[in-house]
């Protein structure tokens, strides 16, 4: 699947001209190459912003469209950590010299 020709035929349903509104086009290669839960998110959240966009509304900027992406991944991140406590509520904080990277959820290893 070509980014560009999937954001053209985007761009296109919704009236407004894809060369003007470039800035997109990364957003859509990301969305192509993820996952299909999360390249669905990002399309959807697309269509959206350029929905509005083509029906003026003054809001529906790329920089506001980054920002709400950015909010979806700190709630999914947020949602998945929910209900996790460190393995030192009930005991001695480690120290940074230990590796804490056992005691994080599964994905998220490393030091804290």
């Amino acid at each position: 699947m070509d980014a560009q020709r999937l954001f053209d035929r985007i761009c296109k349903r919704h009236g407004i001209e894809s060369e003007s509104n470039a800035e997109y086009v990364p957003l859509v290669e990301r969305a192509i190459v993820s996952p299909e839960k999360v390249r669905d998110k990002i399309l959807l959240m697309l269509e959206d912003s350029l929905s509005r966009r083509a029906h003026g509304d003054p809001t529906a900027t790329f920089i506001a469209l980054e920002r709400d992406l950015d909010d979806e991944v700190l709630l999914a991140v947020a949602k998945r950590l929910h209900g996790w406590s460190p393995p030192w509520k009930h005991g001695p904080k480690p120290s940074k010299d230990d590796d804490a990277g056992g005691s994080l959820p599964e994905g998220l290893g490393g030091l804290l």
